[in-house]
């Protein structure tokens, strides 16, 4: 019936009547690791078509019953999907996920917001740096998976194709201090939906303990301040298990 807040020190209580909006401040936390099959639900959160309805996570695959199946999902834990709500699983294959940071970021140099509109609308700029820790580097090949929007692809016949291959507009990832991939050469559609990229991490540069990653963008060679508007609506580090010498991928099978 009302939203109760503390403002140096004095308890002030608002009814929902005089609140105009109330937003959440955004921080950063990094998840506890799950592990086993990987996947995506997707279900539907009551009956109908309503598409404001529709809902997903992600997690390892604990359990399945004739009543639900159960994911142990990053920040939550068990969750449990009836299956008369499932709509859609998709399997991603075995491994470790750690959510480094669950939050949107706008990275660039301007205000979006008219359709396709950005989330926030409002730019942080050039850079977006981010620690998180490791008890230790697990074996196997490491990915660090993100879900972009907007950004410029390097394939060709898109815009700013030519840009890109020419080492513009391009946003730039280093880990540890050590550049290693940059988001454009993922992309190979206009990227106005959320699609998620994997970039392979080389062997070495992560570390136990204290690691941090940085997106950098590089603008125009006659507007270094022109920058690439996209969003990073998540980012999560995923590792496979080590396979042997001249196995494929799980995630290459068909």
């Amino acid at each position: 019936d009302r939203v109760t807040l503390f403002v140096q020190g004095r308890e002030v209580r608002l009814r929902w009547s005089e609140v105009a909006g109330l937003y959440f401040r955004r921080v950063p936390v990094q998840s506890q690791p799950v592990s086993g099959l990987l996947v995506r639900l997707e279900w539907r959160a009551a009956a109908g078509n309503d598409t404001r309805d529709l809902d997903q996570a992600e997690g390892a695959l604990t359990a399945v019953t004739a009543a639900g199946l159960t994911l142990d999902v990053p920040y939550v834990g068990p969750l449990t999907v009836p299956r008369d709500r499932l709509l859609r699983l998709k399997v991603e294959g075995p491994g470790e996920r750690i959510v480094i940071d669950p939050t949107a970021h706008h990275l660039g140099n301007d205000i979006v917001s008219m359709p396709p509109a950005l989330d926030p609308p409002q730019p942080e700029g050039g850079v977006l740096e981010q620690t998180f820790a490791l008890v230790k580097v697990p074996a196997g090949p490491a990915f660090l998976a993100l879900d972009v929007v907007q950004v410029s692809g390097e394939a060709s016949g898109l815009p700013f194709s030519n840009l890109v291959k020419e080492g513009y507009l391009r946003t730039n990832v280093s880990l540890n201090g050590t550049a290693f991939d940059y988001l454009n050469r993922h992309i190979t559609t206009k990227n106005e939906g959320v699609e998620r990229v994997r970039l392979p991490i080389p062997a070495g540069l992560l570390q136990p303990g204290k690691n941090r990653v940085r997106f950098e963008q590089k603008g125009t060679a006659n507007n270094p301040n022109y920058l690439d508007d996209l969003g990073i609506l998540g980012m999560a580090l995923e590792f496979e298990p080590e396979r042997a010498p001249g196995a494929p991928a799980e995630r290459e099978k068909p």
